[in-house]
């Protein structure tokens, strides 16, 4: 029989074999960081709106509403900032409805400008369509979205925009609406990311004016229009976790040489150091959030794994000093201990690392 039952540790004793082992590794890492990247579903919520029975639907004053986008002049995932250029258009019975009543739409969640305005509009153009009106109103705005980071870098996002009109009550003014009204130009141009789905929900938000008093409350129609976009970028992966990663493994790679070597801990000690003030880095293009996202989560892991490494380190150091103490020659016992400690920690540090970056998809 060629494979003895001492054939697999002897194996895993020889150099060779853990490099081979630190780049099925590394491998490991990479592709699953890179599909996580194209394949984690966006997390981002979108608003809740309340819904008027179909029969008070009926006595409203319909109207039907959509959007088409130009293009973003400004699309940050990471500031929470997008300037959009479109056009917003209503659809009404000629007589239903004032042009004053349907040009009062606002944003939500939108930047003012100098004016006191939250979008600026174009002139309105007005089209007769058999015996209904179309108002169209081209418009650029910069807003913001509810964006959950929690997947931050990877994965895509939800852009949620959220038309309202704060002068009508949906009871004598209510939105209608469906996918098909919202429309992108064919080329529209995000960096790092592309549009998949559309979304169109109508509706109208309350808000209560008083706790105590009954019917203290103000309502108006609203239409949430939603954007899901993946994420086609390799760069944050590249500039994010390939240093964090190389540093990692430069601090592993100390336990490749013989215990009793002093160059051991020169490895573990430059690496976990730069590896710490690598947080400055990630701080300075991360979004400004209160909880932790996927590139703090693989940090903070491989933090802790060089550490691990770096107390492995000094405890050798310590086994090593203590024995040179009592003796001129350190036995050959004491360096077995510490031979057998160093292949442990190896491997369950690389086993650690395989499984909490695979953890890190479903956290």
């Amino acid at each position: 029989m060629v494979f003895t039952k001492l054939s697999l540790p002897r194996m895993l004793k020889n150099t060779t074999s853990r490099l081979i082992v630190i780049i099925v590794t590394i491998f490991y890492v990479t592709f699953f960081l890179f599909w996580q990247s194209n394949n984690l579903d966006a997390v981002d919520p979108i608003p809740t709106i309340l819904q008027l029975d179909p029969k008070a639907i009926n006595r409203t004053s319909q109207v039907e509403v959509g959007l088409h986008i130009n293009n973003f002049q400004q699309f940050s995932i990471q500031n929470n900032e997008f300037t959009l250029d479109g056009i917003v258009w209503f659809k009404f019975p000629i007589g239903s409805e004032a042009l004053k009543t349907v040009s009062d739409f606002s944003f939500n969640n939108s930047f003012l400008l100098y004016s006191g305005q939250t979008v600026y509009k174009y002139p309105p153009i007005i089209k007769l369509i058999g015996n209904n009106v179309l108002v169209s109103y081209h418009i650029i705005i910069t807003f913001k979205s509810n964006l959950n980071y929690h997947h931050f870098p990877l994965g895509g996002h939800i852009i949620n925009l959220e038309l309202q009109n704060k002068n009508a009550t949906p009871y004598e003014f209510y939105f209608v609406s469906k996918k098909e009204n919202l429309t992108l130009n064919d080329d529209i141009f995000v960096t790092d990311f592309k549009p998949i789905s559309l979304q169109v929900k109508t509706g109208y938000k309350s808000a209560e004016l008083s706790n105590q008093q009954h019917g203290m409350e103000i309502s108006y129609p609203t239409t949430v229009f939603s954007i899901t976009f993946i994420n086609l970028g390799i760069r944050d992966l590249i500039s994010l976790y390939f240093p964090m990663l190389v540093l990692f493994f430069i601090a592993l790679f100390c336990l490749l040489l013989d215990v009793t070597d002093a160059s051991r801990l020169s490895y573990a000690a430059t690496a976990v150091p730069i590896l710490v003030l690598f947080r400055m880095v990630i701080d300075a293009v991360s979004p400004k959030i209160g909880y932790s996202t996927h590139i703090d989560y693989i940090y903070y892991l491989l933090v802790f794994l060089s550490m691990l490494i770096l107390l492995l380190q000094t405890y050798v150091i310590l086994v090593l000093h203590r024995a040179k103490m009592h003796s001129e020659k350190i036995s050959d016992g004491t360096k077995q201990h510490l031979e057998r400690t160093n292949d442990i920690a190896f491997f369950i540090i690389l086993l650690l690392l395989i499984v909490l970056v695979t953890y890190s998809y479903f956290r």
